[in-house]
């Protein structure tokens, strides 16, 4: 009997479908690294498209002149920016890229309860967070960021926090099963 292996992970995504095998509680527990890939290519979009945007350039203008910089100094300091900026943007894709492929080496290798309680403990953080300073009218307006980049934003962080749970899910099965041993 050939099975699916997209079904497989598909299930092993799921928080409502609990594990009952080792096979199935290491699958669910492994499912944490698809959350990460796909926070990584949110994280990588949304990167791009501030260091793109020319709102920075205004707000480092305005620091420029805050910190009473001639306009000689200023136009210095743009231009040393405006070269420095694909590199900044390079780097930080690079350091992403190492944290999120580490992290997820990690969990691969040791299916643990940790890394899916600390990562949905950073969604949960952002949501409180995220939402008092809008309920206070303290959050900034998304620093300009397009409607369906935060729509997207908002369903990757929706759809992580699901393949989380069922990771932790999975990883507390898996650790039951290796102390029943």
């Amino acid at each position: 009997m050939t099975t699916n292996v997209a079904a497989l992970w598909l299930r092993a995504m799921n928080p409502l479908h609990r594990p009952e095998a080792m096979a199935e509680a290491q699958r669910s527990a492994r499912a944490t690294v698809v959350g990460l890939g796909l926070s990584l290519i949110l994280s990588i979009g949304q990167t791009a498209w501030m260091m793109s945007t020319p709102l920075f350039e205004t707000m480092l203008t305005e620091q420029y002149a805050a910190m009473g910089l001639s306009p000689a100094e200023i136009a210095v300091q743009q231009g040393m920016m405006q070269t420095l900026w694909p590199y900044a943007l390079g780097l930080a894709v690079l350091i992403s890229a190492i944290l999120y492929g580490v992290v997820a080496l990690v969990q691969w290798r040791r299916m643990g309860r940790a890394i899916p309680l600390i990562l949905l403990g950073f969604i949960l953080y952002g949501v409180f967070v995220g939402g008092g300073l809008r309920l206070t009218g303290a959050a900034i307006d998304d620093l300009g960021m397009p409607l369906w980049l935060q729509l997207v934003g908002l369903a990757v962080t929706a759809v992580t926090a699901v393949i989380y749970t069922a990771s932790l899910q999975g990883a507390i099965l898996l650790h039951r099963l290796k102390g029943q041993r």
